[in-house]
């Protein structure tokens, strides 16, 4: 009642005014308004148009373009993850370098060519060693609420008691050797938190270049080149977490949706330990850095050590979920097949044998 009381309000008022301007008025014509009128008419009508619009929306008016709301500098969480389950259904080794530490070098665990790196050591001299990149064992299950990872470095960082790196979870799903999916903790805390936490994708399958795992390069594509979870800035704040074990601190545990896979039940993983070069986009490193570049733990290759571009950085083999491993898979982890006997007389003896498949992602290249 109010708008259209104040809208026949301004209505007349411009009516009125434009009577007294059409009338005679003295000292002025009255068959013949003059262009000072013309002005005050045009004046009062262009005021009418402007009352009308400003109470009223244009009739045809139509809604503007929806836009997504902004994320929020803090998220709002809704579901927190619970405790790991006491049994996990993957599990793997890693070779930890503590014990040849004092002599700057690996123990082993490196092959360059596969991927496949045991370096937490600083560059060049190699003289500083982080027990907390240095992974000794890693065990995920998805069987709950939750995919759930738990990574086990040989100790805290000496110099400050807390775990300084970036700690996560590498996901192949297709078992292509080619790495999907990212998830990274920066320096977790005590309790379960989504700071430090990222989810990177490889949205266009460039990772590994054209032989995966394989070292190719130069790297010709970009990576993991889609930050898709930062800190909680995501449509689902909730889908990735991380922490130190409240039953050990030098166990990192991440946890997951399985949303964040379309509740995939069919893939590999491998752990990652990462601080010195830590660019996602690098990924697979030994694409963007050749070996010379890269250097090696290894003082038996002295062609390539010490370390130089690539250091400060510990991963895995990949392990299978939903699937056993065959030995074939890119990137696996060494696959234990039974000794078996052979069908032959039984007066000549026979000696059981066992084999490793996947032997070269173990060794080391000469």
């Amino acid at each position: 009642m109010k708008k259209k009381s104040k809208l026949t309000i301004l209505i007349s008022f411009s009516f009125f005014t434009l009577l007294i301007l059409a009338c005679s008025l003295p000292g002025m014509a009255t068959t013949s308004p003059s262009e000072d009128n013309e002005d005050a008419i045009q004046t009062a009508i262009a005021e009418t148009h402007t009352a009308l619009a400003l109470v009223a929306p244009p009739v045809n008016a139509t809604a503007g373009p929806s836009v997504a709301p902004a994320l929020t500098a803090t998220p709002v969480h809704l579901l927190i993850p619970g405790e790991p389950p006491s049994y996990f259904e993957s599990h793997i080794i890693d070779r930890n370098s503590l014990s040849t530490a004092p002599k700057h070098a690996a123990n082993g665990g490196e092959n360059f060519d596969t991927n496949l790196y045991e370096r937490p050591f600083n560059a060049t001299t190699m003289d500083i060693y982080y027990p907390d990149l240095d992974i000794i064992k890693a065990r995920l299950d998805r069987t709950g609420a939750w995919v759930y990872i738990e990574i086990e470095m040989v100790n805290v960082n000496p110099s400050d008691g807390i775990m300084g790196g970036n700690y996560g979870v590498e996901l192949d799903l297709d078992v292509d050797g080619r790495g999907d999916w990212l998830v990274l903790a920066s320096k977790p805390t005590s309790t379960w938190s989504t700071l430090g936490v990222r989810v990177w994708q490889d949205t266009d399958n460039d990772v590994g270049n054209d032989f995966p795992t394989r070292s190719d390069p130069p790297q010709q594509g970009n990576g993991y080149d889609m930050l898709y979870f930062n800190q909680g800035n995501n449509p689902d704040a909730d889908i990735a977490w991380a922490r130190i074990s409240p039953k050990n601190p030098k166990v990192i545990q991440i946890a997951f949706k399985p949303s964040l896979i379309a509740s995939d039940n069919y893939f590999m993983w491998g752990a990652w330990a990462d601080q010195g070069v830590f660019k996602p986009e690098f990924y697979d490193y030994n694409d963007h850095f050749t070996h010379a570049e890269a250097g090696s733990p290894l003082p038996g290759l002295q062609k390539y050590y010490p370390l130089k571009a690539l250091f400060e950085v510990d991963n895995t083999c990949r392990e299978a979920v939903g699937f056993t491993l065959t030995g074939e898979e890119p990137a696996s982890c060494l696959v234990y097949i039974p000794p078996t006997e052979t069908q032959i007389p039984t007066t000549i003896p026979v000696t059981p044998t066992a084999t490793l498949r996947a032997v070269q992602f173990w060794s080391i290249p000469s």
